[in-house]
């Protein structure tokens, strides 16, 4: 399998971004675990308006603010089941984007 098909959420363990259980997806193929980043990454990578990082496979995190805006469990593209939220990267930044996802809770 090459790395651009693989889509295998895998945890990147690191001491500043300490994973959450939670894992947050927006699209059938397309998702990954979700980190709480540590105040001293934020104030190092100048991301204090953060309070979650999106992991990566290949071993980096994207700052993100995520907000819950669903009240009950959705089904997902996947067949799962979980809440929508929004999810903002780059804040304050030209490449700003937000987009729809689910956040599913810890199994």
């Amino acid at each position: 399998m090459s790395r651009t098909t693989d889509t295998r959420i895998e945890d990147t363990k690191d001491a500043e971004f300490p994973a959450t259980g939670a894992r947050c997806i927006w699209g059938p193929a397309a998702g990954s675990l979700l980190y709480t980043p540590s105040e001293y990454a934020k104030k190092w990578d100048g991301a204090q308006w953060a309070n979650a990082a999106i992991g990566s496979r290949f071993g980096g995190f994207s700052y993100a603010e995520l907000k819950i805006t669903g009240r009950k469990l959705t089904k997902t593209p996947g067949g799962e089941y979980g809440t929508r939220c929004r999810i903002t990267t780059n804040k304050g930044t030209e490449n700003e984007r937000t987009w729809g996802a689910w956040w599913i809770a810890q199994r």
